[in-house]
């Protein structure tokens, strides 16, 4: 899952979002469509590419890819709600990890 590949307009081109209660929705046909990942994270299709959900939210909220990661401040993996996310170092990632 490579988010360097998401394109925050071909983001906003498949989906709405609501970052405030962390969901996506695509928009040709109002579905919140995710999978979870074996870790816990929810999974969502681009173009044929499975994606976490935390970083397409990320990137469609504030229009740019994160530096390192993306952080569940509350360490909940499928709570993507905007103000539980972070930007984050990878040691920092792995330091609020349960």
């Amino acid at each position: 899952m490579n988010k360097r590949l998401l394109c925050p307009i071909r983001l906003h081109e498949l989906f709405e979002v609501d970052a405030e209660a962390g969901y996506l929705k695509r928009r040709s046909n109002g579905r919140d469509e995710f999978c979870k990942s074996v870790h816990g994270y929810r999974q969502v299709s681009v173009d044929g590419v499975n994606h976490l959900v935390h970083n397409v939210i990320w990137i469609m909220f504030h229009g740019r890819l994160p530096i390192q990661s993306v952080d569940h401040i509350n360490g909940e993996r499928d709570c993507n709600v905007i103000g539980n996310l972070r930007e984050a170092t990878v040691s920092q990632n792995h330091f609020n990890a349960r």
